[in-house]
């Protein structure tokens, strides 16, 4: 229906179009593409987020992941629109392994492929000014965040989670995006979105953003609003019924009326950011582009608080501490004196009482939190969850000749464990480094053209 609803919205735009610019439309095609080798070792993660029982191996587990991508840009001359279509492969090791080939039947020691669909929209420009995009595309709005931060688009509301992806500092979403640079230098986008995974799928987000510069570009600022599910496909769906899979009353719990009221996964998103760049308060030519740059973002992950659920277990879910659901990630780039592109320093915070868990959401569809005692508290899987409050990443990137480049990274971000199976999705669900002495490191090699 969504696809329906956009190819209509296209067709009638195109006519639009061909109307005013003529009938006649010259294609001007422009390939491009990718490829790159990645190969990294976890140092030593967490075997309770394994979920599965024991045998397997959680440190100095090295990885290996190859990509593959291929993008056809069209030009339609005459008219003002721009089309992209992006797929992607990628081949991988699983993580976690078994610590014996046999007891998987060696499924743990083999490359897995499968192909996926990275880009595919159309642009429709009047210059500078004003862009509308519509389809399934890319989002990026703070050019500081090489691994942490841009929280506004990798992030839950209720309940609160994060991501990251190596050396893919940014989201992929569908819908329509309108953009561009007004007066000032004052750049915007405002973006209606679908969700197309998940509990709430099929439901509708209204995200605004800003952005600008100040005195010849010393200070960078951008801010955003984003309204999260206020459009619902399912409203049992966005606000499901009060009991879970165990039937306990999880999602259920006293409004300041004294009526008893549920959880949903509706929720206001807030973000802010700063960088700031001292050399152009100097001219020199021995600094690179991105060297010096001090910066900073904050995020509220659902403005709204709520109180302690009513439940039947000891799990207690409650949104009441806005601190508490505000990751702030801030850092520098240390000078190389353009011996390398970037050599990015970051740190993160996130005091949330609750493992950075996607769980509930995803399998049982549930606005509420992984505790870190689960029912009785006889199976701990995360026995202390303040434990993940700080991450950390070094980034390092040289490109070579325009089209080669060399990409290093060390951290204890949200990386997740990789796993083929769809029916094991739930190892997707968790991040697998949950203390600041947990690590990986990883390199990758690259190409593009």
């Amino acid at each position: 229906m969504v696809i329906k609803r956009l190819r209509g919205t296209l067709s009638v735009l195109l006519v639009v179009t061909a109307v005013g610019f003529g009938n006649k439309i010259e294609l001007s095609l422009s390939p491009s593409g990718f490829g790159s080798f990645e190969l990294g070792q976890i140092m030593d993660a967490d075997s309770l987020t394994i979920f599965t029982g024991g045998n397997y191996q959680v440190n100095h587990l090295l990885f290996q992941r190859f990509y593959a991508g291929l993008n056809l840009k069209v030009d339609y001359e005459g008219l003002p629109v721009t089309t992209n279509l992006e797929v992607v492969l990628k081949s991988f090791s699983e993580t976690p392994r078994k610590n014996k080939v046999f007891d998987d039947n060696g499924l743990g020691v083999r490359f897995f492929y499968f192909f996926f669909l990275s880009r595919m929209d159309f642009v429709y420009s009047l210059g500078d000014v004003f862009n509308l995009g519509v389809g399934y595309f890319p989002v990026k709005y703070n050019r500081d965040a090489y691994n942490l931060g841009e929280y506004l688009f990798r992030s839950g509301t209720y309940p609160q989670y994060l991501t990251t992806n190596f050396d893919y500092p940014l989201a992929r979403v569908t819908g329509l995006n309108a953009f561009g640079i007004l007066p000032f230098g004052l750049g915007y986008q405002a973006l209606l979105t679908i969700n197309t995974e998940g509990a709430t799928m099929g439901d509708l987000n209204f995200s605004l953003l800003a952005s600008g510069s100040l005195f010849d570009s010393l200070i960078d600022l951008g801010g955003g609003i984003s309204f999260c599910n206020f459009f619902s496909a399912n409203s049992r769906h966005t606000r499901p019924p009060v009991e879970d899979v165990q039937g306990n009353l999880a999602a259920l719990y006293i409004d300041d009326d004294g009526d008893t009221a549920t959880y949903t996964f509706a929720g206001t998103k807030l973000m802010a950011r700063v960088a700031f760049d001292p050399k152009v308060l100097f001219s020199s030519d021995i600094f690179g582009k991105e060297d010096l740059r001090l910066f900073a973002e904050v995020a509220i992950l659902g403005v709204k608080n709520y109180p302690v659920s009513i439940d039947t277990s000891t799990l207690g879910t409650c949104y009441d501490n806005v601190l508490e659901r505000m990751p702030v990630m801030f850092g520098i780039n240390i000078p190389t004196f353009k011996l390398l592109d970037v050599l990015s320093v970051q740190a993160q915070w996130f005091g949330s009482r609750y493992p950075n868990d996607a769980t509930n959401y995803v399998l049982y569809g549930l606005p509420t939190p992984v505790s870190s005692k689960w029912s009785d508290g006889s199976n701990c899987i995360y026995p202390d969850s303040t434990e993940d409050d700080w991450k950390w990443s070094v980034y390092a990137k040289k490109t070579l000749f325009d089209h080669f480049s060399v990409v290093g990274q060390i951290a204890s971000d949200h990386q997740r464990w990789d796993k083929f199976s769809y029916g094991d999705q739930v190892y997707m669900l968790n991040e697998a480094l949950t203390r600041p002495d947990q690590y990986y490191y990883v390199v990758k090699l690259g190409f593009s053209f």
